[in-house]
């Protein structure tokens, strides 16, 4: 039986069948690794950036993340999902709700380690290593890449000096919650 129940869901992924269900709402499977649901904007949203609820919206709304720390962290925009839910439009965005995608990523507060919590940055739709309490948006899967393979983030007119100023991707996988901090050890 498993082995059929593996068979058939390789079938969809594989042809792309969108199934639709009682609401009239799409799931699609196009064979990523994370839960995506659509979401609009009014901004031009890139693969790997972090979003927050726009307030300004209809619930369905999102927007970069414009501060440290943001509270209405949402998720992030997804690269491939591998679950879509919602309608497609025009001006919507496949965000990850939960499962393992990529995010842009500042070293603002330093290199990350696989387990390391992550936040938004002070860079617009980015991640940071959370370091203080807060909201965080998921959990590195993998260390950041080495400082010397990273670019210029595309912003620097913050109070961010040196490798603070470098930017990158990390895989994390999505999920929601608040930090406590660092142990004092670490700090």
């Amino acid at each position: 039986v498993a082995n059929q129940l593996y068979a058939i869901r390789q079938e969809i992924v594989l042809d792309g069948i969108t199934a639709v269900g009682s609401t009239g709402i799409e799931v699609g499977f196009t064979g990523g690794a994370d839960l995506a649901e659509y979401y609009y904007s009014t901004q031009p949203l890139e693969a790997g950036e972090v979003v927050v609820i726009d307030r300004n919206g209809d619930g369905d709304d999102v927007m970069r993340s414009q501060k440290p720390y943001s509270g209405g962290l949402l998720g992030v925009v997804s690269t491939q999902p591998g679950l879509i839910l919602g309608l497609r439009a025009e001006d919507g965005f496949p965000i990850a709700l939960t499962g393992r995608v990529p995010v842009k990523f500042s070293m603002e507060n330093g290199p990350v380690k696989s387990g390391d919590y992550l936040t938004s940055a002070s860079i617009s739709g980015y991640a940071m290593r959370a370091t203080g309490a807060g909201p965080i948006i998921g959990k590195a899967l993998a260390d950041s890449q080495a400082i010397e393979s990273m670019e210029a983030c595309p912003v620097v007119d913050l109070d961010l000096v040196g490798d603070s100023t470098k930017c990158g991707y990390v895989i994390i996988f999505v999920e929601h919650g608040n930090f406590s901090g660092l142990p004092i050890e670490q700090l």
